[in-house]
């Protein structure tokens, strides 16, 4: 889309949600960092990162189970 003319003051993109959610970059480092994330309707990039979230929030003992 930046090269169609969005998002042109954004700042270089440091790395893509895959490579953060795979490790090959690290995410943020300091709390004046900033992650932005741009989902453009890409189911993708949740089936991505829902198993990793899913572990991160078991593992701290958070979440709230629902019953649908």
């Amino acid at each position: 889309y930046r090269g169609i003319g969005y998002f042109q003051a954004i700042p270089p993109i440091h790395a893509s949600l895959g490579e953060l959610v795979i490790g090959q970059k690290p995410g943020r480092e300091t709390a004046s960092e900033r992650t932005v994330a741009c989902n453009l309707g890409l189911a993708l990039d949740d089936m991505a990162t829902a198993p990793l979230v899913l572990h991160n929030a078991k593992a701290r003992g958070l979440g709230t189970w629902l019953d649908l």
